[in-house]
């Protein structure tokens, strides 16, 4: 009997496939614009937001969409829309049972089916054990990218 985890992430597969279907997929020219191409990956992750310096885990109701040098595609539940520029810490549970930690901002976020939203993350860290969400106090002091993130939008 299939899991509720397993039901969504075939959902969110399906919603990614037709993303890709439609002409949402990266176009040839974006590898160049971009200086770096993009890898299709396919994972169950969960994403970390920071509310205040508070870390807020979403739960993995998240599947990664495609990656690159400097960004990460994230499909799934969004609790609400996110801001451009707020840090985020993505989990992707990988194959082999381990984990790897992806840091950095909000590029874009973006409704693609219902309650369903395409986040683009632009990537600042990346490595095998938490690297903000764990101690974001450590964090602000640590990342340039992070402290400025964290201070609120002005007026």
């Amino acid at each position: 009997m299939p899991t509720i985890e397993t039901e969504l992430e075939s959902a969110l597969n399906a919603i990614i496939e037709a993303l890709d279907a439609n002409g949402s997929r990266p176009e040839a020219g974006d590898a160049h614009r971009r200086g770096e191409s993009r890898r299709q990956l396919r994972a169950t992750c969960e994403l970390w937001l920071f509310p205040e310096t508070v870390p807020t885990r979403t739960g993995r109701n998240f599947v990664t969409r495609n990656l690159s040098f400097r960004g990460l595609s994230v499909v799934g539940t969004a609790p609400g829309p996110l801001r451009c520029g707020e840090p985020i810490e993505v989990v992707i549970a990988m194959p082999n049972g381990s984990s790897s930690h992806v840091a950095g901002t909000v590029a874009f976020c973006r409704p693609v089916e219902a309650e369903c939203s395409e986040v683009g993350i632009s990537v600042e860290a990346v490595g095998s054990d938490w690297i903000v969400a764990r101690d974001a106090d450590s964090a602000l002091k640590r990342y340039d990218w992070f402290a400025k993130s964290i201070e609120p939008a002005g007026p």
